[in-house]
């Protein structure tokens, strides 16, 4: 093709070699789609998935129950040498979705909704609180009267939102804080991986619902954020002193230039003077 354009030879290229991100064929997420008519129930979970946070992070069907995506048969994508599990039984569900999330599994089996599920399946597992295939980005606005007192009394659920709620407060303050040093030009990479570590700590409480236990432990966690704001401050003391230092720096600069005009205008002045 010497002698063509480049830009002939690029589109000719381009076009034999078809879309640059086709579509990658998902077999779970077709079969379920096109059974939408005849089976909604089958259907909604994919619309739901959808939806969910679990999609806007690519976690897909097969991430969860296992199977392949992409064998073209139905029986094949099912089948248990591709690792196909299919959906849990309840009291399944915390080992299900713990393969992933297994420090709130952990947190979770500590309890009153696991001992209630494990013992005689009345307790709530994930998917009571955070569905099935809809999941959403968690937040405390997930404890609320409508969810919670389906199954039992408000008050202690609004006592640890309230708690919890607080928390949250204190960790957005300071992350706020590290960021303006970060702006600054500081190294704040131990600060921020203090603060990670800290808001991990105060998120996974929310599902040992033991009110008592939460307090405490949040009373852990709010002395350590005071070790961690002691740290922050004195970065601020840093910037803070820079900007002073720069304060100055501009006014003596300034002084300097105003003192040499003046010194200027008066050689002027003289040299003016001298000349009559």
């Amino acid at each position: 093709m010497r002698g063509y354009p480049f830009w002939i030879v690029f589109v000719a290229v381009t076009l034999a070699a078809g879309p640059l991100h086709a579509e990658v064929k998902n077999t779970c997420v077709t079969c379920h789609e096109e059974q939408k008519d005849e089976d909604p129930d089958l259907a909604a979970p994919v619309f739901d998935w959808q939806t969910s946070i679990h999609f806007e992070n690519g976690i897909s069907c097969s991430d969860c129950h296992g199977g392949n995506p992409r064998a073209e048969d139905e029986d094949v994508a099912m089948s248990e040498e591709a690792g196909f599990v299919g959906a849990p039984d309840p009291e399944e569900v915390p080992d299900f979705c713990g393969k992933c999330h297994s420090a709130v599994r952990d947190n979770y089996m500590q309890s009153a909704h696991a001992e209630a599920l494990l013992e005689d399946e009345s307790g709530p597992s994930c998917v009571d609180c955070h569905t099935a295939h809809k999941q959403q980005k968690v937040s405390l606005d997930l404890i609320n009267e409508d969810l919670c007192s389906q199954c039992h009394d408000y008050d202690q659920a609004a006592k640890l939102k309230e708690a919890m709620r607080s928390m949250d407060q204190d960790l957005t303050l300071m992350d706020h804080r590290v960021e303006r040093l970060f702006r600054e030009g500081l190294d704040v990479e131990s600060e921020q991986k203090a603060l990670f570590a800290l808001r991990n700590r105060a998120h996974r409480l929310t599902h040992v619902l033991d009110l008592d236990r939460i307090l405490s432990e949040l009373g852990a966690v709010r002395a350590d954020l005071g070790a961690l704001d002691k740290r922050v401050q004195e970065g601020e003391q840093v910037v803070q002193n820079r900007r002073r230092l720069g304060t100055v720096m501009i006014l003596f600069f300034l002084i300097g230039a105003l003192l040499a005009w003046m010194y200027h205008r008066e050689l002027m002045r003289e040299a003016h003077e001298s000349q009559h």
